[in-house]
């Protein structure tokens, strides 16, 4: 309900501590709808403090109840204005939208759909913590089992490819190796899903743009993460 700003800005806060404290307190707060009047906040926007505490507290809510804040269109009003936030609010932005793919099946994919093109647009964001969460998010939509089809034809479309392949070529001088990661992974996913991506790729022999890449990362440090493997072997078998 409209009332008295700091009382908005209290009671989200409120619910993100309670959460923070006990997370099963989420479905609570969902059969409330208290994730409904959240969501409204960001869609009409009439006070930024109000608004950044209901991002934080959708991010919580969407940790245990993911599939209720994205029917909800918790996903696109995450991402409506995220330029008008601070940095450290965009990255939890994303964290929510990257929670709102979990387990998505083809009802809850449909719901994700109108938002393909903000996610493939962030893949490309000088943040690190903002670009990792949005390659997580699109993995985990090419890795649903009912993402076929029109699906990857319209994430195709919106460019994610090229946002993708940009993404690992600059990765040596703009991205953090786990960013750099989940960037190889939702490639991989992506060529997994498409022969044609597969095939362009090879030709533009990206494989040793991203092996020089992990041999650099080696050198570096030692060592490489297992999420740095991971997403190097993920990404040559899809390429196979």
């Amino acid at each position: 309900q409209d009332c008295n700003p700091e009382l908005m800005v209290m009671s989200a806060r409120a619910i993100s501590n309670l959460c923070e404290a006990c997370p099963a307190a989420a479905s609570t707060f969902v059969r409330k709808n208290a994730h409904v009047a959240l969501i409204g906040k960001l869609l009409n926007i009439e006070y930024i403090d109000v608004a950044e505490q209901a991002i934080s507290a959708l991010e919580l809510l969407s940790r245990e109840c993911p599939a209720d804040i994205l029917m909800a269109g918790g996903l696109g009003a995450v991402l409506e204005f995220l330029d008008f936030f601070p940095h450290l609010v965009q990255r939890v932005a994303l964290a929510t939208a990257a929670n709102c793919c979990v387990r998505l099946n083809a009802n809850l994919l449909s719901q994700v759909r109108p938002s393909f093109r903000n996610l493939v647009s962030l893949v490309s964001n000088s943040d690190d913590s903002v670009a990792e969460s949005a390659c997580l998010a699109l993995h985990r939509v090419l890795t649903s089992s009912c993402c076929q089809g029109d699906y990857v034809a319209s994430l195709i479309d919106l460019g994610i490819l090229e946002a993708l392949s940009e993404f690992v070529r600059t990765s040596d001088t703009h991205h953090k190796d786990a960013a750099f990661g989940w960037g190889l992974k939702t490639l991989g996913a992506l060529t997994a899903k498409n022969d044609a991506c597969r095939w362009l790729l090879l030709e533009q022999g990206l494989e040793q743009v991203v092996l020089r890449r992990m041999q650099d990362i080696a050198e570096a440090q030692g060592t490489l993460s297992p999420g740095n493997i991971e997403g190097y072997l993920h990404f040559l078998l899809a390429l196979l």
